[in-house]
């Protein structure tokens, strides 16, 4: 475990034959490796690891999408088409969130309806949710199952 707990490792996970089977960081990449051990199918087909250090958390995230983006690891999520980098500077960077496949396209049909997209609405939820002043909790689309909130049609 290096000094100081900002520093964060890049790992790359390899096979046998030397293809790339997954890029991930941590703090603690022994731990983190446990953890796939437990939950992940390819696990057992991990044959070699490279782990590299990086002084932030920050920086590792950085490197880690990059990776992800130029070597294409066999079984990663975050990276792929679903969560690309951005090259617009100044743009915040795009979070991984994981959501039933169904839920994800009823929410997508839900803000379009409202004319908005998933990102504006999740970001409204979360400004209420963190009471940023002045921030409204969202309003939802009508539903029929749903009483009348108060006022008339």
């Amino acid at each position: 475990m290096p000094k100081h707990p900002g520093r964060t490792a890049l790992y790359r996970l390899f096979n046998a034959a030397g293809q790339l089977l997954y890029v991930g960081i941590s703090h603690k990449p022994d731990v983190r490796w446990g953890q796939h051990s437990e939950n992940k199918p390819w696990w057992p087909a991990v044959d070699r690891r490279v782990v590299e250090w990086h002084d932030t958390r920050s920086a590792a995230e950085k490197a880690e999408l990059v990776a992800i983006s130029q070597e294409q690891p066999l079984h990663n999520k975050v990276g792929t088409p679903a969560l690309t980098i951005s090259g617009t500077t100044g743009k915040t960077p795009t979070r991984p969130i994981r959501v039933d496949l169904g839920m994800w396209a009823e929410f997508g049909a839900a803000t379009q309806a409202m004319g908005t997209d998933r990102s504006a609405a999740l970001r409204a939820f979360m400004a209420w949710y963190v009471n940023r002043p002045s921030a409204p909790l969202p309003v939802r689309p009508f539903d029929s199952a749903q009483p009348d909130s108060g006022g008339s049609k």
